[in-house]
């Protein structure tokens, strides 16, 4: 046994040094992840009646006696980081393999006496017009063998450490109708990714992508915060290059001439996948599921999505239509809140410094409390993602720019009479009117901008019929 385990890591360092050796050229990196998967696919604990695509891989993994059971040539695959980094290769590199030249001068070097019983590798010989078939074919070759290498642990860690996801997602991204790569590459996140690490796929993610995990962990808020934050973070990364100063002076440049905009063309790409995938009602949906109270943070930055879709006259619409309205005044309502508790609590603290200040001997007393007094855990990972349901219930905003925020998706959504109507139902014309009007000053109105739009609403034309509709009405 010793004799043949030592005999397949050589030939799969040779097959790997092919690879090295040879990175641009179509027959030989194919040689290559060819005899990677069936190595893998020989492995004594593969069940040939029941194939890879009726195993669900998130019960794979979660079972024990599967991992430790793993099959020695899927170990010895895995424990090679080389392996890893060569199927990568193929998997980030295949539109970009050629067909090899003729004359060959490595050829030789593979081949020294002692291994006259086991020569190099033959290639396939691949015909000019179908050298694009052959490069789909390497790249589901490298994707299916690297699935087969995430049933051990070792395979695992290699791909992260090679930063596997990321190729693998852009490579999901390049090929969005092909099944093959598409359901090995959720199999492989699922099992890199799985359970509790759904939010680390999240970051990496496309708007599909996104989708998709957001709907199979409906009830987590965890899950949904990081979704939408995904979400906000390319759309803003659109509109920033959209703002930018090169851009504009670019512009200028250009004057009259009828040129496409790239960053203008990735916008509307963009919201065409919002609209492809209803993204706006998923969103605006977990608004009605979530307290504010407890999922603060979710509201904050479900918000910011508003902010960023309403400006589209059909997405105000939808928003408005699954709750956003009535999230945003939530919102609006919770800051309020906020604010009276921080001015009540301020005042607190002024009194309780006032008493102490009158008793001398307890200020080294109160010196000593203040500097033994245990800094709160971090609410969020390195990543600055939420990392327990505690922590969706404190947000880094101050009341007045959590208020802010409400206003500004507010004033967006108050374009249409629709949304008009729902804030007259839900009562955002007392809120204002409160906050304007605090006589203490504990309130907001000092501090938020109310917007135009918003100031100048009619609210007691809002829901009447038209003068037009009335004079109708008489005359017949």
């Amino acid at each position: 046994m010793g004799g043949a385990v030592s005999e397949l890591r050589g030939e799969i360092h040779t097959h790997v040094l092919i690879v090295q050796h040879y990175p641009l050229f179509l027959e030989p990196v194919l040689a290559a992840v060819q005899y990677f998967l069936h190595t893998a696919e020989l492995g004594e604990g593969t069940d040939r009646d029941n194939p890879l695509e009726e195993i669900s891989m998130d019960v794979v993994i979660s079972d024990k006696r599967v991992l430790e059971e793993a099959s020695t040539e899927v170990e010895l695959l895995s424990e090679h980081s080389a392996v890893t980094e060569a199927l990568l290769h193929a998997v980030r590199n295949y539109r970009k393999l050629e067909l090899s030249p003729d004359l060959d001068t490595f050829r030789q070097w593979y081949d020294p006496p002692w291994r006259k019983n086991k020569p190099f590798p033959k290639f396939v010989i691949v015909p000019p017009d179908e050298v694009p078939r052959f490069r789909i074919a390497i790249l589901r070759t490298s994707i299916r063998c690297l699935r087969l290498m995430m049933f051990c642990q070792e395979g695992r860690k290699q791909l992260e450490e090679w930063d596997g996801p990321a190729v693998l997602n852009h490579a999901a991204i390049e090929n969005p109708l092909d099944d093959f790569v598409k359901n090995d590459v959720k199999a492989i996140f699922s099992a890199v990714y799985g359970g509790g690490n759904a939010v680390r796929r999240i970051i990496i993610s496309n708007i599909p992508t996104v989708v998709e995990m957001m709907k199979e962990n409906h009830d987590s808020a965890i899950v949904q915060l990081a979704g939408v934050r995904r979400i906000c973070s390319l759309l803003a990364d659109v509109q920033a290059r959209q703002c930018s100063p090169s851009r504009t002076s670019q512009q200028e440049e250009q004057g009259n001439r009828k040129v496409a905009d790239p960053v203008e063309i990735e916008r509307l790409a963009l919201f065409a996948e919002l609209d492809t995938f209803a993204v706006s009602t998923l969103v605006t949906n977990t608004l009605n599921r979530f307290d504010v109270g407890k999922y603060l943070s979710l509201y904050v930055h479900v918000c910011r999505f508003i902010s960023f879709v309403a400006t589209e006259e059909r997405h105000a619409k939808l928003v408005g239509q699954t709750g956003g309205i009535e999230g945003s005044i939530r919102l609006l309502f919770k800051a309020r809140e906020m604010q009276r508790e921080k001015k009540a609590s301020e005042r607190a603290e002024a009194d309780r410094l006032a008493k102490l200040a009158k008793c001398p001997e307890s200020a080294g007393w109160l010196g000593y409390l203040e500097t033994k007094k245990a800094p709160p855990p971090p609410p969020v990972d390195a990543s600055g993602q939420a990392t327990s349901l505690e922590a969706l219930a404190s947000v880094d905003f101050t009341p007045t720019e959590i208020g802010q925020q409400a206003l500004w998706a507010l004033d967006l959504l108050a374009a249409l009479d629709y949304n008009v109507s729902m804030m007259k139902l839900h009562r955002l014309k007392y809120l204002l009117e409160e906050i304007r009007l605090d006589p203490e000053g504990n309130e907001l109105g000092g501090i938020l901008i109310l917007t135009r739009r918003l100031r100048l609403i009619r609210w007691d034309q809002v829901g009447a019929p038209s003068p037009e509709k009335t004079k109708h009405k008489k005359h017949s």
